[in-house]
């Protein structure tokens, strides 16, 4: 595949220069879930006294594999970069020092010499029980400001606004039937849920979403999630705020088409 092809060209040519402590792959790669349509996203660990010729030097490692169609710099810092090859490759460059690294997601070492990679766990991708109650709050909070944007007949605003309550409701599904990938939201999720019912539930919000009937994506979404309190966990349970999703139910069920 083409992104293994341009993770092994432009590390030989980074490897070759010294100027990195460490290379690895974080995202679909790194968890075994790429296909040919995948992003890279890379990373590169460097010393402060490097990290400037290392700046200097990342459009020249990248055209090591293909021609650049477009390249955007993402921050300040220039510590990340994303860049569009002529073989229709979306590579994300990003170089961390040493004092900043920090888990985001499973990572893949390609090169590390000194080891400095093998102390460092992969994030955990599931959810705590005060993590989950947090999603599950803010998106009963959110829900409000829907019932805002609904009630103004705000289409363009609602429609915005559900889609970003889909994204917590997958969230939250995915706690239920796909627990050590949760934070991955809608990331593959119709890829990695093997429960049959699952799929089916979620698939029938997003038919009511791809008819443009928010309301009633909103209430269906609400309602699978509320069959879930008598399965949630004590710990999970103390920490939703039921007063505030009582409220919230009667707001959104007081809403007609």
């Amino acid at each position: 595949m083409k992104q293994y092809d341009a993770v092994e060209i432009i590390s030989k040519a980074i490897i070759k220069d010294n100027l990195v402590s460490a290379i690895f792959l974080q995202g679909s790669l790194a968890r075994g879930q790429e296909d040919e349509y995948s992003n890279v996203n890379y990373f590169v660990i460097v010393n402060d006294e490097n990290r400037r010729a290392l700046i200097d030097k990342r459009i020249t490692y990248l055209s090591a594999y293909d021609d650049i169609i477009y390249i955007k710099e993402n921050n300040i810092n220039k510590t990340h970069l994303s860049c569009l090859f002529d073989k229709g490759l979306r590579f994300e460059f990003n170089i961390v020092l040493h004092q900043d690294f920090l888990k985001l997601d499973s990572i893949l070492p390609i090169y590390d010499p000194n080891d400095i990679l093998s102390d460092i766990g992969n994030m955990d991708l599931s959810l705590s029980p005060s993590e989950y109650g947090e999603v599950f709050n803010n998106f009963c909070y959110k829900l409000l400001e829907f019932k805002a944007a609904y009630s103004r007949n705000d289409v363009a605003y609602s429609f915005f606004l559900v889609n970003n309550l889909h994204n917590d409701f997958a969230i939250m599904l995915r706690y239920q039937y796909d627990f050590k990938n949760a934070k991955l939201g809608l990331k593959g999720l119709l890829i990695n849920l093997k429960d049959k019912e699952a799929i089916e539930k979620y698939l029938f919000v997003l038919k009511k979403l791809r008819g443009g009937n928010s309301l009633e994506a909103v209430q269906i979404m609400m309602g699978f999630l509320s069959n879930y309190f008598d399965v949630l966990s004590i710990a999970v349970s103390s920490n939703i705020n039921f007063d505030l999703y009582e409220y919230t139910k009667r707001e959104i069920l007081s809403l007609h088409d």
